[in-house]
């Protein structure tokens, strides 16, 4: 019987079962490669799960607080800066928008 490069029969090439053979093949291969995906899941889930990644984690949020923290400060700074100054009509407001205390009332004006 002649076989081709393959290593199929000559008369086997349009055969079912070679369709089906090959089908479960990329099947497999599929498969192979979800759990190759899985297993990379796993390994950074368990990653997570170790004291190294919860001190980073630790260390990135006590860093996000801190400015926060100083963030918050330095708008409340802003905020008692314009609280002192108070809103005090002047030749670059000659309209009083400055005065006004909502939008409606900059909107009526």
């Amino acid at each position: 019987m002649e076989v081709d490069e393959a290593g199929i029969h000559w008369f086997c090439s349009g055969c079912d079962v070679l369709k089906l053979v090959n089908n479960l093949k990329e099947s497999n291969a599929k498969l192979h490669s979800k759990v190759n995906d899985m297993e990379e899941r796993l390994i950074n889930i368990e990653n997570m799960k170790s004291e190294k990644f919860k001190e980073k984690n630790r260390n990135i949020r006590e860093e996000l607080y801190e400015a926060k923290d100083r963030e918050g400060r330095e708008c409340n700074l802003v905020i008692k800066g314009i609280d002192e100054i108070g809103n005090v009509e002047s030749d670059n407001d000659p309209l009083g928008i400055g005065q006004m205390q909502s939008d409606e009332q900059v909107v009526d004006h």
